[in-house]
């Protein structure tokens, strides 16, 4: 399972933050009415568009978050073609969701002196290869705190008349960071309330004029998912006992519980309450892994770096608890 952290090593220069976006439309505009992708009126109803793009190329968690936006912009586009954007190491995640008709991939990792231009790059190659021929009506990018992943570029350059966002002044931080982005979208929104970040991504449909039933969060899995947690957790020693997820890892350290109360509770789970552990994280962390594992004995199953993101959820499936750290496999269990 891939918990790669934020990584906002990438943020640019200040200068070339400015002036991106700039050149972005000097350059784009005149191309995108060549390709008759701009012109007509501003549409101000969702029920409104036909095809449209979603733009969410962060972590875990925020694309977790992000489920019940999926479901809810599926009900009220019953008839729509919609196309999700995420980096390369969340496909997995999102590889089955019934609400969109296509997952793309965009990877916003660079480094180095033209790492700005790499990024460009490949946002421009991703539109020209998979998006204009699609026409977007709409794009629409629901991360409300700052884009460090490029995201407003991949939505402006996917051709989209109409683009949706967060507007810089949301966040004070976002609003130092992402201030010239604003140009490129359309369409922004300056709901600066504190609130859970699913109904952030909820306020984006309701601003649009949509409507919302429910928050609930969802996780899709597939029967060789299903097959690898049996095969992996479900033998003769666990069948009768209670089956407790662990999460010890985490991006910062100073998130993560010490792995010392993991193995005290750990210990107490299976000596008190009957208990079965089994721990999962990243290939990253696999050294917190080996040091429950060393600690608890057969008691533990470890699956760190040992699964994909939808066997992990597979597995989290026939938990009756999760214990652990604030992280990607945290709102995996929560969904």
């Amino acid at each position: 399972m891939n918990l790669v952290g934020r990584g906002k090593a990438v943020g640019t220069h200040a200068l070339n933050r400015a002036v991106s976006p700039s050149i972005a439309r000097i350059i784009g505009e005149p191309v995108f009415w060549f390709l008759r992708m701009r012109g007509g009126a501003v549409r101000k109803e969702l029920a409104q568009a036909k095809r449209v793009v979603v733009v969410r190329l962060d972590e875990i968690g925020d694309v977790v978050l992000t489920t019940p936006f999926l479901r809810e912009l599926r009900r009220n586009l019953s008839e729509a073609w919609i196309t999700l954007v995420v980096k390369p190491q969340v496909y997995n995640l999102v590889q089955l969701c019934p609400y969109v008709n296509e997952v793309v991939t965009y990877d916003w990792s660079a480094a180095g002196h033209f790492s700005e231009l790499r990024r460009h790059w490949r946002a421009l190659r991703l539109a020209r290869t998979c998006f204009w021929r699609r026409r977007f009506d709409v794009a629409i990018v629901p991360r409300w705190d700052v884009d460090w992943y490029h995201a407003a570029f991949v939505a402006y350059l996917s051709g989209a008349r109409d683009r949706v966002a967060y507007a810089a002044d949301v966040l004070e931080r976002k609003a130092r960071v992402n201030s010239c982005y604003d140009r490129l979208y359309t369409k922004r929104l300056h709901e600066r309330t504190v609130k859970h970040e699913v109904e952030r991504n909820l306020d984006v449909i309701r601003l649009l004029g949509g409507t919302v039933r429910s928050a609930g969060l969802e996780a899709w899995v597939g029967p060789e998912d299903r097959a690898f947690a049996a095969a992996r957790i479900c033998d003769e020693h666990v069948k009768n006992t209670r089956l407790i997820a662990l999460g010890p890892g985490g991006r910062d350290r100073k998130r993560r519980w010490p792995v010392e109360n993991f193995v005290e509770l750990g210990a107490h789970l299976v000596r008190d309450c009957g208990a079965r552990l089994v721990v999962l994280g990243a290939a990253s962390e696999a050294a917190l892994g080996s040091a429950l594992e060393q600690e608890l004995g057969d008691a533990l199953v470890n699956l760190v770096g040992k699964t994909s993101l939808r066997q992990a959820t597979a597995v989290l499936e026939r938990c009756v608890m999760y214990v652990g750290n604030d992280y990607g496999v945290k709102h995996l269990a929560a969904a």
